[in-house]
């Protein structure tokens, strides 16, 4: 584990993150993650079987896990400068290495959640916390339920997903950028496209974004723009973005309705 100085960078939603230094004198991060994230983010044995199952190739990389501490030490992105808003030619090229590294893993022996199993239970927590929106989405949180279980139930293939392929958690290290803080899952590959296209901002045009990248990893575009309707829902549910107005405008239109319906 690491000595030295450390510090508290921005993030760490669901676990502490403490920015630190190894013995040798690299630049590390520690992780600890409490139980109360384990329904929501999977738990540390998962994650750090996800890191090592990557090792390092389109995330960051794994260099010690201590389970009795629920501790994870990984190499620290640097600058580690978030995936900006705008230059979408560029955001797409680099998501799309990230996502060709991380599909090219062999599922390690460890019991992750189903997909169709972690979407749902996203889907119902951001439900959760629609307040006064709560009413309106319902409706469109259980089609967007219908509609993962048939995607994921329906798919050709499983591969070992990140589970929150999103801008705050693609981070420039060096020449490459590299994915932080997953919550693997196993399933079709086409939702963790769908993911990131949903929940990149700005919301217009998001199923196109999604079929962009899709069409970049030889993957099914009309699939992976089914995903990003299904996430688009969720994030709808929250406040937090600019351009929320829009993203309920999106998701409210008949282009969403369509694709919630395949």
């Amino acid at each position: 584990m690491p000595s030295g100085g450390a510090s508290r960078p921005a993030g760490g939603l669901v676990g502490h993150v403490v920015a630190c230094t190894t013995r040798e004198g690299d630049a590390a991060a520690l992780k600890l993650n409490p139980p109360s994230s384990d329904e929501f983010a999977g738990t540390p044995e998962q994650e750090a079987a996800a890191l090592r199952a990557w090792g390092g190739r389109g995330a960051v990389e794994l260099l010690a896990f201590a389970p009795d501490q629920r501790a994870l030490l990984t190499r620290r992105a640097v600058p580690g400068t978030a995936l900006p808003a705008g230059a979408e030619h560029a955001a797409l090229t680099a998501v799309a290495d990230v996502l060709r590294q991380l599909f090219d893993a062999t599922i390690p022996p460890v019991a992750f959640a189903p997909l169709a199993e972690a979407v749902d239970r996203n889907l119902v927590r951001k439900l959760g916390v629609a307040g006064d929106e709560r009413a309106p989405l319902e409706a469109l949180i259980e089609k967007a339920r219908a509609s993962a279980r048939s995607l994921a139930t329906s798919a050709s293939r499983e591969l070992l997903l990140h589970g929150d392929l999103m801008d705050k958690n693609l981070l420039r290290h060096h020449d490459r950028v590299v994915a932080i803080d997953p919550m693997p899952c196993v399933g079709d590959p086409h939702a963790d496209i769908g993911f990131w296209a949903a929940t990149r901002i700005p919301a217009a045009d998001l199923d196109a974004r999604a079929a962009d990248l899709a069409r970049r990893l030889i993957c099914d575009a009309v699939r992976a723009s089914r995903w990003a309707a299904v996430f688009a829902v969720g994030a709808a549910c929250e406040s937090w973005r600019p351009d929320t107005p829009e993203l309920r405008a999106w998701v409210g239109s008949p282009r969403a309705a369509d694709l919630l319906s395949g």
